[in-house]
């Protein structure tokens, strides 16, 4: 019973890491466009790319290790099967794929237009655009992490 509680309340405290990294990479990824639109230069937009990549991958690691917190102690065999059903049922790679296709297209689409604003052309409307695509692309893959930890959360409270 003990060993139970201490194992959801790493979990917890990993899905708390794992929130405040979601926050700090969304902060990071608002300064980065604002850096890019006003044509800072370059230096001061590669910083906000390696903190923005610092943040997101922090968010990686720390969601996948809050998942595998408390699953390596199988009861049995008949416990690991149903847990395989269940996960192939739910579509949960079909979500983890998309999680990864959504962030790489956001990233790349963020990355195209602030070479293609500090460029100086006369595509400033194409960038902008390319801008808000890669953005909401990576609002979307945040609210999708943000939703899977507030049914976490809700799981765990029910228990």
């Amino acid at each position: 019973m003990k060993n139970n509680g201490t194992q959801k309340k790493k979990k917890l405290r990993a899905y708390g890491v794992t929130l405040f990294c979601l926050i700090l990479f969304i902060i990071w990824l608002t300064s980065l466009c604002h850096d890019a639109l006003l044509k800072y230069t370059w230096d001061k937009i590669i910083q906000d790319v390696i903190w923005t990549g610092i943040f997101g991958i922090a968010s990686f690691c720390s969601f996948y290790d809050a998942k595998k917190i408390g699953t390596s102690q199988a009861i049995n065999d008949e416990d690991d099967e149903r847990d395989k059903f269940i996960e192939m049922k739910t579509g949960k790679t079909m979500f983890t794929i998309s999680q990864y296709l959504i962030f790489s297209l956001g990233a790349i689409a963020l990355i195209g237009a602030i070479v293609l604003y500090n460029r100086g052309t006369s595509n400033d409307f194409g960038s902008m655009i390319l801008m808000s695509i890669a953005v909401t692309l990576l609002v979307i893959w945040n609210l999708l992490i943000l939703i899977w930890l507030l049914i976490t959360f809700i799981n765990y409270r029910r228990d």
